[in-house]
């Protein structure tokens, strides 16, 4: 039996050939049958709606004879009026009512909270107005916690005593990734430790009241961790402070080799002015000055004036 569900439609359709569909408006308190066809030969894989569930169309997709049919139920017209009293639910003047969905125990906390919904009274003849979120919300309150709020963790199940099963968690030893204190090798910051429970995902239940099972604690991170291994790892700065010292080592090393060995020294004076290279410790070292050279024109003229002088000096007085 398929069966779609709109704000004031249920709509069910059987799962074998036939010929009708049967419906309520009442929200199931009674039903109608509507026929599609003559012959019960279609069998219908499928029912939809608008996706606001505002139209009152209903289209149904099957197959006839082996061949693809698709039906339109038009339930637009059913209810000519919209309902009014949106603003006053559950009085005399309004054909709307707050409801409050429980469990098959009559538990109003579903999910750790009571949520309040106003919806269009069982019996009232009229359909929602295209603005009206009527599964909207009202107030939401959230519930104190309850056993029924928690589930066993990941790696532990319900104890079985005895074939006899209690609400306890227990370890479970067929979990091959059971490892309660083994932090993650992408630990960042911190990470969780299972105690062996958890809350249901998405019960919101105030944990500060009513029943506290002990939840994941939370561990800070190794500084790393890698293969069940701690290592240490070492502050950046601290690098960068060994990597300057080195640096400045090597440069102070380097000055005073320079000054006791010839070579190198001559090596720095390539690209290092000689004011900033120490000064020799090597006795032997001899420091050669440039000598300023001269056109032919002058040397010419200096031997000339060479000759005369020794001229001069080898006359007789």
């Amino acid at each position: 039996m398929k069966f779609q569900i709109e704000e004031v439609f249920i709509i069910l359709i059987p799962t074998k050939p036939t010929n009708e569909v049967i419906y309520s408006l009442n929200q199931g308190k009674t039903w109608e049958t509507c026929l599609m066809s003559d012959e019960a030969t279609s069998l219908i894989t499928d029912i939809s709606s608008d996706t606001e569930l505002q139209s009152g169309i209903f289209i149904a997709h099957g197959s006839k004879n082996q061949k693809g049919v698709i039906y339109s139920i038009d339930f637009s017209t059913v209810h000519p009026t919209f309902c009014t009293g949106i603003d006053k639910p559950g009085t005399s003047d309004s054909q709307y009512e707050y409801w409050e969905p429980t469990d098959m125990r009559d538990n109003e906390c579903l999910l750790g909270r009571k949520t309040k919904y106003v919806r269009r009274k069982q019996d009232a003849n009229c359909t929602n107005p295209d603005s009206i979120n009527y599964l909207k919300g009202l107030n939401v309150e959230n519930c104190s916690c309850s056993r029924s709020d928690f589930e066993c963790d990941y790696c532990y199940k319900l104890n079985d005593n005895n074939h006899h099963q209690d609400d306890t968690c227990v370890v479970d030893p067929a979990c091959p990734d059971f490892g309660i204190e083994n932090a993650p090798a992408d630990c960042t910051d911190y990470y969780y430790i299972s105690q062996g429970y958890r809350i249901v995902p998405g019960d919101s239940c105030n944990y500060t009241t009513g029943v506290q099972l002990p939840l994941p604690k939370k561990v800070k991170c190794p500084d790393h961790y890698s293969g069940g291994a701690i290592i240490q790892v070492t502050p950046a700065w601290v690098v960068v402070f060994i990597v300057v010292v080195i640096i400045v080592g090597v440069i102070i090393g380097g000055w005073f080799y320079a000054g006791r060995n010839p070579k190198f020294y001559s090596f720095l004076a390539k690209y290092i002015p000689e004011k900033y290279l120490p000064d020799s410790l090597d006795s032997d070292r001899t420091i050669y000055s440039a000598v300023p050279t001269f056109g032919d024109d002058d040397l010419q003229a200096d031997a000339q004036e060479i000759e005369n002088l020794d001229d001069s000096d080898a006359a007789p007085n």
